[in-house]
C-alpha cells in the first residue's frame, strides 16, 4: 500500500489473514513510468486544462515526440535489468 492517509487509518479493517505492506516513499522500480515525468511533464508546466481530453491530447503529442526523438534517454530512464 502507499502511505496515503486512508490506507493508514484505523478505520481500515483488513480481512483475517491479509496483512498490509507499505511501499517505500519513493519506489520507481515498482512503477517505472514514474521516472518518465522528468521528461514528459514539460508541456504541462504552469498550464491548466478545462477538459481531460485536452490534457490527454497534450500528453499524447508529447509521448509521440519523446518516442520519435528520445529513444535512448527513455530507455535509460525505464530499462531495468530485470
Amino acid at each position: 500500500m502507499e502511505r496515503a492517509g486512508w490506507h493508514r487509518s484505523d478505520a481500515v479493517i483488513l480481512p483475517s489473514g491479509i496483512y498490509g505492506e507499505y511501499l517505500p516513499p519513493y519506489s520507481p522500480e515498482i512503477q517505472p513510468s514514474e521516472r518518465l515525468w522528468s521528461v514528459a511533464d514539460e508541456p504541462l508546466v504552469n498550464k491548466s486544462f478545462d477538459k481531460i481530453q485536452d490534457l490527454k491530447a497534450v500528453l499524447g503529442e508529447r509521448g509521440q515526440i519523446l518516442s520519435a526523438t528520445m529513444t535512448q534517454p527513455l530507455k535509460n530512464l525505464t530499462n531495468y535489468y530485470w
